[in-house]
């Protein structure tokens, strides 16, 4: 799931022209494990680069809120209490 465009315009060493074919528009992909997002070139789709969680252009994903029981929720205790 693409996440936007950028420009690889050299300012960082993430952001180099392709090396495979020079093509210098690249894509912004979802972070996967500990890195920032992931960047393909948009001419030959070829991975490219981590981008930085602290760069200004990185996308990242909204934090999750944490899970808060409802009314309507059931919760199956088992055999805990017995």
């Amino acid at each position: 799931m693409k996440l936007g465009d950028i420009e690889f315009d050299g300012s960082i060493k993430a952001l180099k022209p392709c090396r495979r074919c020079g093509c210098v528009a690249g894509e912004i992909w979802p972070p996967k494990g500990p890195h920032g997002n992931m960047l393909r070139c948009a001419g030959c789709g070829s991975f490219h680069n981590w981008l930085s969680p602290t760069h200004p252009k990185a996308i990242l994903p909204e934090a999750k809120a944490p899970w808060v029981p409802q009314e309507d929720d059931i919760i199956d205790r088992g055999d805990l209490f017995e």
